[in-house]
C-alpha cells in the first residue's frame, strides 16, 4: 500500500518531537493553562498560541528571551522596540526607572512632559 505522506514516515517522527517536547516542558503547559483561565489561549498575541503550548519566557537581553528553564533563545518574534534596540536596554530601564521614580500620573503639567515637549520639531 502506497503512503499517502508526502515524505514518509513525516507524521510519526513529528508526533515523536512533539511527545518529547510535551514530556520535557511541562512546567510551559502549566504556565499556559494557567494564563488560559484569563486569556484565550494563554496570550494576547495570536503569533505565540499554537500547540501544544508555547515556550514561556521570563526574561530577556539585547536580542535574546530566556525561557523558564534558562535556556536563551534569538528572539526572532519580539516587538518592534525591541527589535530596534534590543530587550532590557539600560539606557531604557534607566529611564523608566527615573521617570517612576518622580511619579507617573501626576496631575497637571510637569517638566518631564515639558521637557519632552520642548525636544519635538516644530513646523518652520
Amino acid at each position: 500500500m502506497e503512503s499517502s505522506e508526502a515524505i514518509p514516515g513525516l507524521e510519526a517522527r513529528l508526533t515523536q518531537y512533539i511527545q518529547r517536547y510535551v514530556a520535557q516542558n511541562g512546567n510551559y503547559a502549566k504556565v499556559n493553562r494557567d494564563a488560559g483561565e484569563a486569556l484565550p489561549g494563554g496570550t494576547t498575541r495570536a503569533v505565540l498560541s499554537h500547540q501544544p503550548f508555547p515556550i514561556a519566557f521570563k526574561g530577556g537581553h539585547g536580542p535574546f528571551v530566556t525561557s523558564l528553564d534558562d535556556d536563551e533563545y534569538i528572539d526572532f518574534v519580539s516587538e518592534y522596540c525591541a527589535a530596534m534596540i534590543g530587550h532590557s536596554h539600560p539606557d531604557i530601564v534607566a529611564a523608566v526607572h527615573r521617570i517612576a521614580d518622580g511619579g507617573l500620573l501626576l496631575e497637571g503639567q510637569i517638566l518631564v512632559k515639558e521637557n519632552w515637549h520642548a525636544s519635538l520639531p516644530r513646523d518652520s
